[in-house]
């Protein structure tokens, strides 16, 4: 843990934003060379989620990553599918219901849906 953190603070000097700051920790976080404990990979991924909130949200990426981090914290599954590229969607799921949100290319939301899952199994959209 304190190799990453040096590490992570020599580099710190030189970055700009919030965003940086995120993608050097959670680059940090992936490298081999580190044996980072639960505690440490808990302690880190909390920083990450207070980075990933102060950071406004301007693109598809930024929006991604967003939802996922509170997908994350909130215990759901999350996932992206696009099939058309000037849209993308993200679905959000537990076992009972699943939220699709379909954004454009600059991170406006165009449309969200929640899907019920009923009895029989199929599934039903509410706009």
């Amino acid at each position: 843990m304190e190799a990453l953190m040096e590490r992570i603070r020599s580099k710190s000097d030189s970055l700009k934003s919030l965003t940086d700051s995120s993608k050097i920790v959670r680059m940090g976080m992936a490298d081999r060379r580190h044996s980072l404990d639960t505690n440490d990979k808990a302690v880190l991924r909390a920083c990450l989620d207070t980075l990933q909130t102060s950071i406004s949200v301007r693109s598809v990426n930024g929006m991604s990553e967003r939802l996922e981090t509170t997908a994350r914290q909130m215990g759901l599954k999350f996932m992206v599918h696009s099939t058309n590229p000037n849209t993308h969607n993200f679905y959000i799921s537990t076992e009972t219901f699943y939220v699709e949100i379909c954004i454009d290319q600059n991170g406006t939301v165009l449309e969200t849906r929640i899907h019920h899952q009923n009895p029989q199994g199929s599934m039903s959209s509410t706009p």
